[in-house]
């Protein structure tokens, strides 16, 4: 198996022809420390000092300055801006003063100190300790302190002056000073013939580079150095050096250290380290043999066959800019179908045909035919369940296909057994086996029936007397809860004559004078009005009944009528039953009405519908809105690929490669 996977491929670039223009490492040096030897001087100086600086002071020597100022010392300091100067400029005040003039001319850095001794720096006074120093005596001393003279009085009408913490324009020098050449030190106003220079020595920072090549158009021979040991250029020619303002013997001052020496030349003959003139930063750049880079984004086919024969484009291969070798490492990527690219329908119109099939038909098909095998009629029909059990088998061995390794015209020939628009399709013949089934059933069930329903007239006939029984008896209770008498008249009357007679034996009872007394005696006769009453009483009793319990009355009457109603119920169902036997005996199996009762079992089944395409050979088929593409893994599978163009039609068509 030979499997489809991104090439992981190199290229190599030769760079070491690349011309450079650059700068290499000429000599390397430290720097002499007079910071210690500048502090003593300090602190021994008696009458004045004299400083000069373009930037703020470094804070090492602050406190020596301010002692010798409390100690009377004058202090004279000139700044090429005061602002610029500030915090430098706030050390002195009244207690600790000192004179400070600006002068935006200057571009130098000394301290004076007694009109002894000079220290000379080349960069500014912010840093000491590493700053190149070179210290003069005598007459370089006293031209050094002229110029600071000149350049302390003779100002620019912007320029301000700072004593005792305050700060005005600067006051009107006392007398005149002149621009006049001196011997040892002068300024390029003074010296007597224009300062031609052959090289220059410029600080390690590209923000210099236009002021080379400036300096370069004066001078097709001019020579350029860097040193990281300078923070302004400096230059020389034959005789002299310019720092700044100034230009001096060289016998005074030696060139620079640590300088690096102008080349052109190409990267393989540069040295291990250099600097790149035309880098944006100057810093020091160490020359590599060989790298390895990653191209970062991998690179995609359009087809597999051309994974083998693909190279980045130029612009990705772009050299390590100061490596001798460049070794791209890169990938190639077969083709892949887009992500928005699916499983092609037809996987779907399998899988969904294979599952109606098995899952729906052929699943309900065996039901249908395993319970009519249920059914006990069939032991009368052998004929019957014979063919049954034949269809079941043939069913049964369609379980076993596989849809998607049949050919088109195998799947057609399948696929029409099951269309129930063809004559003797299996869903016909299983209506056909039911409705067969339902006949005996029926027949069975009639005769079944009949012979239940005369069972039961049977045993309705016979519950009647039984409730005839329990009619009487209930009848026969009831006697004792109702009046022997019922003529509410006639009872009126006589609980009329009962109330007279009890008023009129009241009446007489309870008369107390003997006259009235004889008078009742000769009208009412009490003996005979009790016996009379009596009797009416005994003759009410006939209206009343013996029981006056209404609730058990309530009862019997209750269980009387529904025991009538069950002898009702009783004869009701017996010529019912009797008319339903004789409706069954009439009765025949209809068999147009039990096929169209067993066509509604059509809808249970689905309709297989056949796929556009039957499924690929070799991967799987993808495909988008307008386009097939069939993935495979294996290189073995290409040819058969290409070929599959053929049978995919309608859309475009791809091989790509899987993950």
């Amino acid at each position: 198996m030979s499997k489809i996977s991104p090439l992981h491929k190199e290229k190599h670039i030769d760079n070491s022809g690349k011309q450079l223009h650059y700068f290499s490492c000429k000599k390397n040096s430290a720097v002499e420390n007079v910071l210690d030897q500048l502090k003593e001087e300090i602190d021994n100086a008696s009458e004045k000092i004299c400083i000069a600086s373009t930037s703020n002071i470094n804070k090492s020597i602050c406190e020596n300055l301010l002692k010798a100022a409390s100690k009377r010392v004058r202090i004279y300091g000139l700044f090429q801006d005061m602002k610029k100067c500030s915090e430098s400029i706030a050390w002195f005040d009244a207690k600790n003063p000192a004179l400070i003039r600006s002068n935006a001319k200057l571009e130098n850095n000394f301290i004076i100190i007694d009109n002894k001794l000079a220290f000379f720096f080349i960069n500014s006074l912010t840093d000491i300790e590493s700053n190149k120093c070179f210290i003069m005596k005598n007459e370089h001393m006293q031209d050094l302190f002229y110029w600071f003279t000149y350049f302390f009085w003779n100002n620019d009408a912007d320029a301000k002056e700072h004593l005792l913490g305050k700060i005005a324009p600067c006051k009107e020098a006392p007398f005149s000073i002149p621009v006049i050449a001196k011997d040892k030190l002068n300024t390029t106003d003074s010296i007597p013939q224009a300062f031609l220079p052959l090289r220059g020595f410029y600080p390690i920072n590209n923000q210099f580079k236009s002021t080379i090549i400036e300096d370069q158009k004066e001078n097709s021979t001019f020579e350029v150095f860097l040193s990281d040991r300078v923070k302004a250029p400096v230059y020389e020619d034959n005789q002299f050096w310019k720092i700044g303002n100034f230009i001096f013997e060289k016998g005074v001052f030696k060139a620079p250290t640590n300088v690096w020496e102008e080349k052109q030349g190409t990267l393989k003959d540069t040295p291990k380290t250099f600097i790149d003139f035309d880098n944006n930063r100057w810093e020091q750049i160490t020359k590599l043999d060989s790298i390895s880079k990653d191209v970062k984004l991998p690179l995609t086919v359009d087809r597999i066959e051309d994974m083998e024969n693909t190279e980045p484009p130029s612009n990705e291969l772009i050299p390590e800019p100061y490596a001798l070798e460049t070794v791209f490492k890169y990938t190639v990527n077969p083709p892949q179908k887009p992500k928005n690219a699916e499983k092609a329908k037809i996987y779907k119109d399998f899988e969904r045909l294979d599952q109606d099939h098995k899952n729906q038909n052929i699943k309900r098909m065996l039901k249908e035919l395993e319970d009519l095998l249920e059914k006990d009629v069939l032991k009368n029909a052998p004929g019957l369940k014979k063919k049954i059990n034949e269809t079941k088998s043939e069913i049964e061995k369609e379980k076993n296909i596989i849809f998607n390794q049949l050919s088109m015209s195998e799947l057609e020939d399948y696929l029409s057994k099951w269309d129930q628009s063809k004559e003797n399709n299996w869903v016909q013949i299983l209506i056909d086996l039911k409705v067969g089934v339902s006949e005996l059933i029926f027949n069975e069930k009639n005769k079944d029936e009949i012979n239940e329903n005369k069972e039961t007239i049977k045993d309705k006939t016979n519950q009647i007397p039984k409730t005839d029984e329990k009619i009487k008896e209930l009848e026969d209770k009831l006697v004792d809860y109702k009046p022997k008498k019922q003529d509410d008249n006639e009872k009126k009357q006589i609980q009329s004559k009962i109330q007279e007679i009890e008023n009129e034996i009241e009446k007489n009872s309870h008369k107390e004078s003997s006259e009235d007394k004889e008078e009742d005696n000769d009208s009412f006769d009490l003996e005979e009005s009790q016996k009379e009453l009596n009797r009416l009483k005994e003759e009410l009793k006939d209206y009343y009944p013996k029981n006056s319990n209404k609730s058990e009355k309530r009862k019997i009457e209750s269980d009387l009528l529904t025991e009538n109603k069950n002898k009702q119920r009783l004869e009701a169902d017996i010529r019912n039953l009797n008319e339903e036997i004789q409706k069954k005996e009439q009765q025949r199996f209809d068999f147009d009405e039990a096929q169209n009762r067993e066509r509604s079992l059509k809808n249970a089944f689905a309709g297989l519908k056949k796929p556009s395409f039957i499924l690929p050979e070799v991967g799987t088929l993808y495909e988008t809105k307008d386009s097939f593409y069939l993935e495979i893994t294996d290189y073995n599978d290409l040819e058969k690929a290409n070929e599959l163009k053929n049978r995919y039609i309608g859309k475009d068509y791809k091989v790509v490669a899987g993950a």
